[in-house]
């Protein structure tokens, strides 16, 4: 339990760190962050923090890549509304992608 515990706090922290990059208009460190706390707890919404970064690091591909990773942990937790609302975040960023217009409808 303890370790779980620690493992969370990490993540918050770095969660912390990336919105002070945010703010600070430096999208790469806070990606940097945001990747670490993917890694810890990989979850829809880390995914989907982590692909606001390297979208607004010019990380187009990067950031394609880690919301089909959201889009696939919504799926698998069953959260279809969520899912969809992945899947439109993807249609934005690429508009051709067959995957993520079967599931956005």
């Amino acid at each position: 339990m303890h370790a779980n515990h620690s493992s969370s706090s990490a993540v918050v922290a770095l969660r912390r760190r990336a919105a002070r990059y945010m703010k600070k208009r430096a999208p790469r460190k806070a990606a940097i962050a945001l990747r670490q706390a993917a890694a810890l707890e990989p979850s829809g919404p880390s995914f989907v923090r982590l692909s606001r970064a390297l979208a607004a690091s010019g990380k187009l591909q990067c950031a394609l890549h880690a919301l089909r990773q959201a889009l696939y942990c919504f799926r698998h937790d069953e959260l279809r509304g969520k899912a969809r609302t992945v899947a439109r975040l993807i249609l934005a960023l690429d508009p051709n992608d067959a995957a993520a217009l079967r599931r956005a409808a």
